[in-house]
């Protein structure tokens, strides 16, 4: 009895080719009684698609982390922008407010008398900067610049622990976050002489004006667009 080297077929000790494959039997390389190695195979074919699916799942789930990565990224950079655009739209406001208790107070200071604000007779500068308050809360201005900066706040905090890619865009914000605070407290409350009130808003709004030109060279992707309409909600 032979076996087919080939294909394992059982065939009579006479015969000189496989019936089933084919395979010559009588070939001097080919061992006519040799068996099959099935065993050997099948264990090469499992390594193999062993490998092949370790390999697959490996590479999915790169693709996944890397995909996952960016979609973050791509989130951190819509919040940073919002919160950049955000901060220079209520500084702007901040400084409407801020030049709108300076004229007051300036008037107040140059008047014989009394000065008209809103309507009503301020006989000092107390009163004037009070009746314009009241006239920008009749407004919502001021109302609106507090929401703003809650806005701000809450950006700002999900923006801790920002991702390598924007370490340096995030320290810029967090001074420019810092100047527009201060800016926002003088809009809610002026203090101080007028000198000193004029001296401190105009130092705020030239520093808020460079940390957002140097945050732009970081992020050119940050639209004025996108300030111009955050300020135009306000109704200055």
């Amino acid at each position: 009895m032979n076996i087919c080297p080939n294909c394992g077929n059982q065939l009579e000790e006479e015969s000189r080719f496989c019936n089933k494959c084919g395979t010559n039997l009588l070939d001097g390389n080919v061992p006519a009684n040799k068996k099959p190695r099935k065993g050997k195979l099948k264990r090469s074919m499992f390594i193999l698609t062993t490998l092949i699916l370790i390999v697959g799942l490996t590479g999915g789930f790169l693709i996944y982390k890397d995909h996952q990565h960016k979609v973050a990224l791509n989130n951190y950079k819509e919040n940073l922008d919002k919160a950049a655009s955000q901060i220079v739209a209520y500084s702007l406001a901040s400084e409407k407010v801020c030049d709108l208790y300076s004229d007051v107070w300036r008037r107040a200071i140059d008047a014989d008398y009394w000065i008209e604000v809103d309507g009503k007779k301020a006989y000092d500068f107390n009163e004037a900067i009070q009746y314009q308050r009241e006239a920008l809360e009749s407004k919502n201005v001021l109302s609106e610049i507090e929401k703003g900066t809650k806005s701000v706040d809450d950006l700002m905090s999900k923006l801790k622990n920002p991702p390598t890619e924007f370490q340096d865009s995030y320290e810029k914000l967090v001074e420019l976050y810092g100047l527009y605070t201060q800016y926002a407290d003088q809009a809610d409350s002026p203090s101080g002489s007028l000198i000193e009130f004029n001296k401190k808003t105009d130092e705020l709004s030239s520093e808020i004006g460079k940390e957002y030109n140097q945050l732009k060279t970081i992020i050119p992707e940050i639209k004025d667009s996108s300030i111009k309409n955050y300020f135009s909600q306000l109704n200055i």
